[in-house]
């Protein structure tokens, strides 16, 4: 699929051929990028909620929310 383009993509490319730009992105991501991408979301999520029951049980909310606000200057 590398000269395939479909009829959206040809056309975002005439477009900013007329605004006189060329297109750098490339819009082709492998199984192993999506892969990546979707493990990192779903492991940030995960360590949210665990962190956050966690963070209840042993500061509490007022602690947590120093906490965040201390944590979110460095």
């Amino acid at each position: 699929m590398e000269g395939h383009k479909s009829e959206t993509e040809a056309n975002d490319e005439y477009k900013l051929a007329e605004m006189g730009y060329r297109q750098d992105l490339k819009r082709d991501w492998s199984m192993l990028h999506n892969f990546g991408v979707s493990f990192s979301i779903i492991s940030v999520i995960t360590g949210l909620t665990t962190l956050f029951q966690y963070g209840l049980n042993t500061g509490g909310p007022g602690v947590m929310s120093v906490g965040w606000i201390i944590v979110s200057f460095f």
